[in-house]
């Protein structure tokens, strides 16, 4: 399973980045320019199954990149990472289709086991 993570947070990266987790899935990182249209790119031509989206990294545009993602790729299933604990925010994300809202710190087990339950989905 081709997994997208849209992040530079050395923790969230290290905690997917593992031989064991790699040698089951494709795992692709994307923290180089933050360019809404450019992550779209990425998104787009490399076609994950899931993807893990990191609010810090993609801010100020996290929500509208999402909701653009999901427009052109609506099966996508998304893991989004923030550090930001906003009621705004959640209903702004749970309206768009995510799977899993996750807060850091991030636990290595919690993010494992969110994505073990998207490839069983």
């Amino acid at each position: 399973m081709r997994i997208l993570v849209l992040s530079d947070d050395p923790e969230t990266i290290r905690h997917i980045d593992t031989d064991t987790f790699k040698e089951n899935h494709d795992v692709l990182f994307y923290r180089d320019d933050k360019n809404p249209l450019q992550v779209m790119s990425f998104v787009c031509y490399n076609y994950p199954k899931a993807l893990i989206a990191d609010d810090d990294y993609l801010k100020p545009n996290s929500v509208e990149v999402l909701k653009a993602i999901k427009k052109v790729h609506p099966g996508l299933a998304v893991i989004f990472v923030s550090s930001q604990v906003s009621v705004d925010l959640g209903r702004e994300i749970s309206q768009l289709g995510i799977h899993y809202f996750a807060q850091k710190p991030l636990q290595e087990d919690e993010l494992k086991d969110s994505l073990q339950t998207l490839i069983k989905i």
